[in-house]
């Protein structure tokens, strides 16, 4: 199989225990009881040493998210006060996420060693561990909020001329997650406000929204060095959508 052929067939693809080039992975911010170790290969990325820099460093926030938002859905998948229909969807959304976080996975090994200051910020883990609520309506309705935000945050990665959008393998994962993050900001948020009621859960959207905004905001400079505008990109982020409500 030709090169450019094999890395396309190859992006989806999680290596096992003895492939050609595959090492063994954990879980970066969290996992479940027994989570087993993960085999995968390095996806290989064509970037400029710049850009491939910049984006190692805002890695840990897409990841950390993925691996905490498939351990709640997995969660709410097993609820017994939630309808077969809404656990089913939900059972689908956290298998999404856990392939994501494979897919990152990959991505990083690809990547060049983010800074020390970076692989030891431990403001990634705590953000996601904050946003935990113990009412299912409020704490899907930040899960949508954020799965909302990183769909900004993607399509300002993989935006026409952007660095990402230059390797075709690298544009292909990101433009996947992109969609089925829109699909899971659909169902959560569809489901938040049935559990809710008549509350109103916008206050929560916009502190979640607001919080997200200021972590990222501690790598303006690798957002910078990846040709996009970190003022702009925080402004977009701290607009909660319409659709969260509609």
């Amino acid at each position: 199989m030709h090169v450019e052929a094999a890395r396309a067939a190859d992006w989806r693809t999680v290596g096992i225990a003895g492939a050609p080039g595959a090492v063994p992975v954990s879980p970066a911010c969290f996992s479940a009881a027994g989570t087993p170790i993960q085999w995968v290969t390095p996806l290989a990325v064509r970037l400029p040493t710049r850009h491939a820099e910049a984006l190692a460093e805002l890695l840990p926030a897409l990841l950390c998210g993925e691996e905490s938002a498939a351990l709640v859905f997995d969660h709410y998948a097993q609820s017994a006060a939630l309808l077969p229909a809404a656990r089913r969807a939900l059972e689908g959304i956290g298998a999404d996420e856990e392939r994501h976080a494979i897919w990152l996975q990959r991505l990083r090994l690809g990547l060049p060693e983010p800074p020390k200051a970076v692989r030891d910020d431990l403001a990634v883990r705590r953000f996601y561990l904050s946003i935990g609520e113990r009412e299912p309506a409020r704490h899907l309705l930040r899960i949508a909020a954020l799965d909302s935000a990183v769909c900004v945050l993607l399509g300002t990665l993989r935006c026409r001329h952007s660095p990402v959008a230059a390797d075709e393998v690298l544009a292909r994962v990101l433009a996947r997650i992109h969609r089925d993050e829109a699909r899971h900001v659909a169902v959560a948020s569809r489901l938040a406000r049935q559990l809710a009621g008549d509350s109103d859960l916008r206050g929560v959207a916009i502190d979640t929204r607001e919080r997200l905004a200021r972590l990222l905001e501690r790598r303006a400079a690798a957002i910078e060095r990846l040709d996009t505008c970190p003022d702009a990109l925080f402004r977009r982020l701290r607009r909660v959508p319409r659709t969260l409500f509609a």
